[in-house]
């Protein structure tokens, strides 16, 4: 699927067609309003954000994560409204398989906390769009002009009125090959 699609973002899908998920229902429950909410406010082309496997090509992360600042489950979610922002939108889903958890690290705290996170990624969005209809930034859905990479908004932009510290993201490798 890499090699021959060479996607931006691969990302794993508990709603792949193909995915073998053991969940139980007020998991699905969760994850399934979850995704109605993050299509409503992002209009992401995903079924699923959260199943926490992600391959990320070394350009969109090196041109991405300086604009990030969300450390929590909603991280996942910025990676891709970013991306998009930065004009990376070639998401493929892939399927995954999950057997069944006895612990889960669904709880009403993590739930509030992740909408909390959601809205702000949003709220951020939307000025970094706003200000791009004032031209100060390339709009969302222009395409790029020019050989290079996309522009995207500038470094720092989605920090809006969060004041989280910087992601740091350990393990991304050294290799050279995408």
């Amino acid at each position: 699927m890499v090699r021959t699609e060479h996607p931006d973002v691969v990302l794993g899908s508990k709603r792949h067609r193909a995915s073998q998920v053991v969940y139980p229902p007020a998991r699905r429950l969760y994850s399934w309003g979850y995704q109605q909410m993050v299509r409503l406010l992002f209009r992401l082309d995903v079924r699923d954000t959260q199943a926490g496997i992600k391959l990320v090509r070394r350009d969109v992360l090196v041109d991405v994560l300086p604009s990030m600042v969300e450390q929590g489950f909603a991280f996942d979610l910025e990676l891709l409204v970013v991306a998009r922002l930065f004009g990376y939108r070639h998401l493929v889903e892939a399927p995954v398989r999950i057997g069944r958890r006895f612990t889960s690290t669904v709880s009403p705290k993590v739930v509030a906390e992740m909408l909390r996170d959601t809205l702000a990624i949003w709220c951020d969005c939307e000025s970094v769009t706003r200000t791009a209809r004032t031209g100060c930034v390339r709009e969302e859905s222009a395409a790029p002009t020019g050989p290079g990479p996309p522009t995207g908004p500038p470094k720092g932009a989605m920090r809006g009125h969060r004041s989280l510290s910087p992601v740091f993201v350990r393990g991304i490798g050294t290799t050279t090959g995408q």
